[in-house]
This record gives C-alpha cells, structure tokens and sequence, in this order.
C-alpha cells in the first residue's frame, strides 16, 4: 500500500472525507497505476513473442533455461463447452413434449458452484474509446 492509499483511507476512516471523496482519490490512484501497466504488459508480449520466435527454431520447441526454469510452445487445441442456456432449453422441450425422464436425466448433469464475489470496475468511456 503506497503512502497516499494509507493516508486516504486514514482520512476516510477519521471522517475528514466522504466516501465519495475517498473513492475518487483511490481510484484516480488506480488509474495511475494502471496506465503504468500498459508499457510493462507491453514490454511483456514482446519478450513473449521473442521466446516463442526462438523456441519455434529448436527442436522439440522447448528449452530448460538456468535460473529460471522452462519455456515451451504448445499445440492449439479444441476445447469444448457446452452452451448451459441450450441445455436447458432442450431439457424445457423435452419435459414439455412429455419426455420427462430424458428431462430429468438431462437436468441432473446440471453442477452448480458458488462463485466468490469481488470489486467490479467499469471505467467511464471516453471519445477516444
């Protein structure tokens, strides 16, 4: 936590800023940080594309790198996924055309998980956009 995150939400927790106050200084904050990703996320995909460019001339396309371990290319591949919304949708059909133990079966495949929640940030679009 940077020395201006710690006295913002110091002063928020004082009560010497409002919430909206506070959020505005923290994410102006973030907006900063975040524009100085950019050039590194950059720098990255170029460093990956180099790695890639060099693997794809070695046999094998992979190499053990001292002091910092392995790189390798992998083959594209298919994955496959089934489209929930379709499926129940036919499992609908299907008890509907009176064909309720497919139905069942069907809707017994159906797993659900529960999915932690978090800070969601939708950023103001600007002309540039």
């Amino acid at each position: 936590m940077t020395i201006t995150t710690a006295a913002t939400i110091a002063d928020y927790a004082a009560g010497d800023l409002t919430p909206v106050q506070a959020l505005r200084a923290l994410c102006r904050d973030l907006g900063e940080v975040e524009s100085q990703l950019t050039p590194l996320e950059n720098e990255r995909a170029e460093l990956r594309n180099a790695i890639s460019e060099i693997l794809t001339r070695l046999d094998g396309e992979r190499a053990i790198v001292p002091g910092f371990g392995r790189v390798a290319l992998t083959q594209p591949s298919i994955v496959e996924r089934w489209d929930g919304a379709r499926i129940a949708a036919f499992a609908e059909y299907l008890a509907a055309t009176g064909q309720d133990e497919l139905a069942d079966s069907l809707a017994q495949c159906c797993v659900r998980s529960m999915r932690a929640g978090g800070l969601r940030i939708e950023r103001e679009r600007t002309a540039a956009d």
